[in-house]
């Protein structure tokens, strides 16, 4: 339990005088402290839907993290909802501050949390039964002490320029932003159907590496492999509080093996690399105790990447990018939105683009309206994503997606931005009825990394992709705000657009007048938060229907 009469307030957490972490932590059991951290980190992230004010959303947020953990107390808050909410002063648990305190005990408290067959689970649950009071507030002073010094570096000032206010959220959430998505059954899926589509490519383009990948997990076929990764993952999702699971079929247990290193946690990592790479603390023979469900979850797709180079022996990542992620993921799913005989649909591979320079990744026009799509397999580095420094992340930007700073060549937002300006002098040799017609551009910008959802990255990129176009361009063709919408995006809600570009442009509509109206309102979303938040949340039959297609997805044969 992490409150009850009292409420957790600020005060009351911090009713002594400051002292650092260290400190905090002195008295209180190490492996309670862990496994309690670990059931608030992973049980307390729920989607806040429009609240009237600051304290009806501390009210559900507080609500979200007692109900699992201890009902007395849930009930005990529940209570004063309408006579005290008012004094509500708790926060969420954001998983980035929650993770450098985990981090913290499994490095300096190796030895007492770990025995010689693993994490010592027994002692975990023992400790945290017995928790005191006074113990689980000594956990959340440590808590608050590493928001609190994160918290001094920000710079963000409500009365800052709209412009400034958006580059500087963007630059200091970017590091814990990926890490607060709140859609776990969402990462999940997509990362399961990407690692299908990706063993289906390499079983053609890179076979080598591939039947390397299997011998080294002593393996046949990817196909149940990648089954039963994923099976394992969703075993965390099917109760709130589970964040164990023991394997009962002995020929898997290798496979989740690979994901522990207990000793890796002796050194941490920039940005919890070492928690990304081992996501799960082994107890017993077949015990797996998780970290992070996310964490997890992108070792299903996300970490293969790094495997298959490893295994190669050189630099394929670029290959994979380039051919998998470009020219086969997107292509594909774009080309599943965009379908019908009405539709002109031209990916970067077709043979009517020979002779054209800069062209787009894809090129598809539904009558009078042109989709421009450039994707781009480039992650931001750590060291900038966690740097909280505006100018070294816009320029990590602007190097990845604007000009190519060794190269001096335009990526991704200047690429958009030459296409449309030379358009007239190429369409005839690729789309000569598009010349006949009033175009409407919609320049789109489809991405890898997480962290570009981070909140008013979108608007940055807008305004590199405004600075390419000049009033000429304007006179000429009407050009939509840039959009940028992650791969995940795609792949779940492609089904869902199926042969009906109509609706997948009136989606985008719906998204630009929202940005239009976000220097007012401040909510700066990216298009993937806005969709599920926004536009599939107000829509029962649009939420209806994608959900069917997530079931059909887990479901699917292989």
């Amino acid at each position: 339990m992490i409150a009850m009469d009292l409420v957790l307030s600020y005060d009351h957490v911090f009713s002594r005088p400051r002292q650092d972490i260290k400190t905090y932590l002195a008295d209180v059991p190490k492996k309670g402290a862990l496994y309690r951290l670990i059931r608030w980190l992973n049980n307390s992230d729920l989607v806040l839907g429009d609240r009237n004010t600051k304290s009806e959303r501390q009210m559900e947020i507080l609500l979200g993290v007692l109900q699992h953990s201890d009902m007395l107390s849930y009930w005990k808050v529940r209570s004063i909802n309408t006579t005290g909410k008012d004094n509500v002063k708790c926060v969420w648990l954001l998983p980035h501050t929650a993770l450098t305190l985990i981090e913290y005990l499994l490095k300096e408290h190796h030895d007492e949390i770990f025995s010689t067959t693993g994490v010592d689970i027994d002692g975990c649950l023992s400790e945290c039964e017995n928790l005191s009071h006074t113990h689980l507030y000594n956990i959340l002073r440590a808590y608050f002490f590493l928001e609190s010094e994160r918290g001094r570096k920000t710079t963000i000032k409500p009365d800052m320029p709209f412009q400034e206010l958006v580059s500087r959220t963007f630059t200091e959430r970017m590091g814990t932003y990926e890490l607060e998505r709140g859609d776990e059954l969402l990462t999940l899926v997509a990362e399961y159907q990407k690692a299908i589509d990706f063993y289906r490519f390499m079983e053609t383009a890179f076979p080598r590496e591939l039947e390397l990948f299997l011998a080294k997990r002593q393996i046949d076929s990817w196909k149940p492999y990648v089954v039963d990764v994923a099976g394992f993952a969703l075993e965390y999702l099917f109760e709130t509080n589970n964040v164990r699971v023991r394997v009962f079929k002995p020929s898997i247990l290798p496979y989740y093996d690979l994901f522990v290193n207990h000793e890796s946690y002796r050194s941490p990592n920039v940005n919890f690399r070492n928690l990304k790479e081992h996501p799960l603390l082994k107890y017993g023979e077949n015990g797996f105790f998780m970290i992070f469900r996310t964490f997890l979850f992108e070792k299903i797709f996300k970490a293969l990447f790094f495997e298959f180079q490893e295994i190669a022996g050189r630099d394929i990542k670029s290959e994979i990018g380039l051919d998998f992620f470009e020219r086969t993921l997107c292509a594909n799913y774009i080309s599943t939105i965009f379908s019908g005989s009405k539709v002109t649909n031209i990916p970067a591979s077709d043979a009517r683009f020979e002779g054209v320079d800069g062209t787009p990744d894809h090129y598809t026009r539904n009558w009078n309206n042109v989709f421009v799509f450039e994707a781009k397999d480039v992650l931001i580095t750590d060291a900038a994503k966690t740097s909280m420094d505006n100018e070294a992340v816009k320029k990590e930007i602007e190097n990845k997606f604007v000009k190519k700073e060794r190269k001096g060549r335009p990526a991704g937002v200047s690429q958009l931005g030459n296409f449309i300006k030379n358009f007239e002098a190429f369409a005839s040799k690729f789309d000569p009825a598009a010349l006949r017609q009033k175009i409407t551009f919609y320049p789109i910008l489809v991405v890898q990394d997480r962290v570009l959802t981070t909140m008013g990255v979108n608007h940055v990129l807008d305004d590199y992709f405004q600075k390419e176009l000049t009033p000429e361009i304007h006179s000429k063709f009407k050009i939509k705000p840039l959009i940028v919408i992650h791969i995940d995006c795609l792949i779940l809600y492609s089904n869902f657009f199926s042969g009906q570009p109509k609706n997948f442009q009136d989606c985008l509509d719906d998204y630009l007048k929202f940005y239009k109206e976000s220097r007012k309102h401040g909510n700066y979303f990216s298009f993937d938060i806005w969709m599920r938040r926004r536009y599939l949340a107000n829509d029962p039959k649009k939420s209806s229907a994608a959900n069917n297609y997530f079931n059909q997805l887990i479901n699917q044969p292989l």
